[in-house]
């Protein structure tokens, strides 16, 4: 089952899916919630601004969601960072207000939790929603793929699995930066063997650039461009010395890499500057 269109920015507004029992899903944007009853061995694909599930067993999101998941008395749930692209995708993410970068995939908050293991677990970073589709399942002029993903791929709260260094790598767009730079800069780091294990978006003011940004040479420029836009900060892991040494300069971006004296303190700082931010 396909819940959206192709109409230029068009979205739903909410979503409710009840007593669905071996079947695949795919949900457009979703402008406020979708909402999972009584679900069991179900693949499903989701963007929206907030997601739940209640009574639900053996359920695969590919979840972007801009708020904390919630799960209820649900088991064996796995979820996994969402990776689609299809012709007019980004309109319809825009149209729904969501962000690309405030991504809460793997960030779940479980209502009922059992002392015997958690209730919900993460599929491996490679897993993609793409494998369970069919033209059973859209029709040919669809064209959904996996690769090429208007979202970002995140690894999420993996415990245990960090590689190389870990650093913050904040974009300052100003007023003409875009996403497909943005894109220009992901697919750089990912061929400097890094990847992204978060990402928020959120405007900034001086005094909060100032008490982030500590190591930062540059930060009165850094305080002119987020004046102008947002701020996008990743947290990447990796050969974070070879991306030092090879940082693009996009022509409408701003780039700053923490360094190895200061990464742990910045990227906690900026995150949780975000998340008091999202919370009010």
């Amino acid at each position: 089952a396909v819940v959206s269109t192709q109409s230029t920015g068009d979205h739903v507004a909410s979503v409710t899916i009840d007593d669905c029992t071996n079947c695949v899903i795919f949900i457009g944007p979703s402008k406020g919630s979708v909402f999972i009853r009584d679900c069991t061995d179900v693949k499903l694909a989701v963007c929206c601004q907030q997601f739940r599930t209640r009574d639900c067993k053996r359920v695969d999101t590919y979840l972007h969601c801009n708020t904390q998941p919630i799960i209820e008395s649900s088991t064996d749930m796995r979820f996994a960072c969402l990776q689609v692209s299809y012709s007019g995708l980004a309109d319809q993410v825009k149209g729904a207000g969501i962000s690309l970068y405030n991504n809460e995939w793997s960030n779940i908050y479980d209502f009922t939790p059992v002392d015997h293991g958690p209730n919900f677990s993460l599929l491996c970073s490679s897993a993609r929603f793409d494998t369970y589709l069919t033209r059973e399942h859209v029709s040919p002029e669809w064209e959904m793929t996996c690769s090429d993903s208007v979202f970002p791929l995140t690894v999420g709260n993996r415990v245990g699995e960090h590689i190389g260094k870990s650093a913050l790598l904040s974009l300052f767009l100003g007023k003409n930066g875009t996403n497909e730079e943005v894109d220009g800069v992901i697919k750089h780091l990912q061929s400097k063997e890094c990847r992204l294990r978060k990402s928020k978006e959120v405007k900034m003011n001086t005094d909060t650039i100032i008490r982030i940004y500590t190591s930062a040479k540059n930060r009165d420029n850094l305080v002119k461009f987020a004046k102008e836009g947002i701020v996008i900060g990743f947290e990447v892991e990796g050969d974070v010395d070879l991306l030092r040494a090879t940082l693009p300069t996009p022509q409408n971006i701003l780039l700053y890499l923490s360094d190895d004296e200061t990464s742990a303190k910045e990227i906690n700082s900026f995150f949780n500057y975000v998340d008091m931010c999202l919370s009010t």
